[in-house]
C-alpha cells in the first residue's frame, strides 16, 4: 500500500524536530538574552559611556522584548508537539489545555514566543516600574534598568532549569536550519521569483531600520535647548523659581542662577551674555550695559548651574528695567550688538531699581 505524502505541517514538524537536535538542547537563546541584558546594563548603567543614540537602541529591545521572552522561556520549555498544528480548533483546546501541566508541556512555536514576548513585556513593565516608585531608590533610569536587568535574569535562569530538566528531544530550540533552508528556498527557482523575494526581504529590513532611526533620532525642529533664572529660597535655603531679588537699590547687587539645559542631541558650546537692559512700553531694548559673558560647553541631554552675583551701576534708576541672559549656540554674531532679536534664547527678570538714597 502506498503511503500518502507527509504534509506540510508534518513535515515542517519532523525539521523543527531536526533543529532541536542540532541544537543538542543547549539553551543558546538563553545564553545570548542573558547576555545581551548584562551588556545593556554595562553600557547603560555601570559604566554609563554610551550615547543617547547607543542607549535607547540598547535599551528598546530590553524594555519590549527580553522580559516577556524570559517569562514565556520560564512558563513553556519544551517545544511544540508535532501534530500541535493538526489539531482543530475546539478539538484542540480541549486535548492541549486539559491540564496546567499539559499547557506547560506542549510548549509553543517560535512565531508565538516572540508575539507573547512584545505582548508580555508591555504587561510586566508598569508592575516593574510601580515596584521602583514603592522602592527606597529614586525613580531613575539607573534603578529602573537594573531591577529589569535582575528580573530578566532571574527568569532565564528559572527557564534554563526547567528547560534542562527536559529530554534533549523535548527542550525547545530555535529552528535555525529551518529558517537557513527556507531562505535558500526562496532563492531557488525562476530568476523573476527570486529576484521578488530578495526585494520583499530588503523591504522589510529597510522598513524596521527606518523605523527604528525615526524613533532614536529626534526630529531636528524638536531638539531645542532652553535657559532658566532660578533664585534662593530665603526659607528653605533651595533654588527655586521665585524669591528673585527684584526691587534694589543703583549701585547694589543681588544673584540669581543660571541654568542652561542641553537638548539638542549633541555636545553645544554657548555664550550667554549677562546685561542690564532699559525697554519702552512695547518690550524694545532702548539701552543696555552688559555685565557678563560665560560660555559653557554642555553634553547632550545635560545641563549646565551656575550662580551669578551681579552688580548694577550707580547711576542707572527705575522701574522699565531687566536683567537679561542671551543665550547663543557658539558665540554671539559678530556684526551686531548683542539682543533678543538675534538671541536663540533668552530669560529676563524684571526689576524696579531705585536712586541711591530713595526708598528709606
Amino acid at each position: 500500500m502506498a503511503r500518502d505524502p507527509i504534509s506540510g505541517s508534518e513535515a515542517r514538524a519532523e525539521r523543527y524536530a531536526s533543529d532541536a537536535s542540532l541544537a543538542s538542547g543547549f539553551p543558546g537563546d538563553l545564553v545570548a538574552c542573558a547576555g545581551y541584558a548584562v551588556a545593556a546594563w554595562v553600557a547603560v548603567v555601570s559604566v554609563g559611556i554610551a550615547p543617547s543614540l547607543a542607549r535607547f537602541l540598547l535599551g528598546v529591545p530590553l524594555l519590549v522584548f527580553l522580559p516577556g521572552y524570559a517569562l514565556v522561556a520560564a512558563l513553556f520549555p519544551g517545544r511544540p508537539s508535532r501534530n500541535a498544528s493538526q489539531l482543530g480548533a475546539l478539538s484542540g483546546l480541549s486535548r492541549q489545555f486539559d491540564s496546567a501541566r499539559s499547557i506547560q508541556r506542549r510548549g509553543v512555536r517560535w512565531g508565538e514566543r516572540v508575539a507573547l514576548a512584545f505582548g508580555l513585556s508591555l504587561f510586566l513593565l508598569p508592575p516593574l516600574a510601580l515596584a521602583v516608585d514603592l522602592s527606597p531608590w529614586a525613580f531613575d533610569p539607573a534603578p529602573i534598568v537594573s531591577l529589569l536587568v535582575g528580573f530578566v535574569l532571574v527568569l532565564l535562569a528559572v527557564a534554563t532549569v526547567r528547560r534542562l530538566r527536559l529530554p534533549r528531544e523535548q527542550r525547545f530550540a530555535l529552528p535555525i536550519s529551518t529558517w537557513v533552508r527556507d531562505f535558500r528556498a526562496s532563492l531557488v527557482g525562476s530568476p523573476v521569483d527570486a529576484l521578488v523575494n530578495l526585494v520583499l526581504i530588503f523591504s522589510i529590513v529597510a522598513a524596521v531600520a527606518s523605523v527604528t532611526y525615526a524613533l532614536a533620532v529626534p526630529n531636528p525642529g524638536s531638539t531645542t535647548s532652553g535657559i532658566y533664572l532660578l533664585a534662593g529660597n530665603n526659607e528653605t535655603g533651595e533654588l527655586a523659581f521665585a524669591d528673585y531679588p527684584t526691587d534694589l537699590a543703583a549701585g547694589g547687587s543681588g544673584e540669581v542662577t543660571v541654568l542652561v539645559e542641553n537638548d539638542e542631541q549633541r555636545r553645544v558650546n554657548y555664550t550667554v551674555v549677562a546685561q542690564l537692559e532699559r525697554v519702552n512700553e512695547n518690550g524694545t531694548v532702548v539701552g543696555r550695559t552688559e555685565l557678563d559673558t560665560f560660555t559653557p560647553s554642555v553634553a547632550a541631554n545635560e545641563s549646565w548651574r551656575r550662580g551669578h552675583n551681579f552688580s548694577l551701576p550707580s547711576g542707572v534708576a527705575g522701574d522699565d528695567l531687566r536683567l537679561a541672559y542671551l543665550l547663543y549656540r557658539d558665540e554671539p554674531p559678530a556684526d551686531r550688538v548683542p539682543l533678543p532679536s538675534n538671541a536663540y534664547r533668552e530669560a529676563y527678570l524684571s526689576l524696579n531699581v531705585t536712586a541711591a538714597g530713595e526708598g528709606g
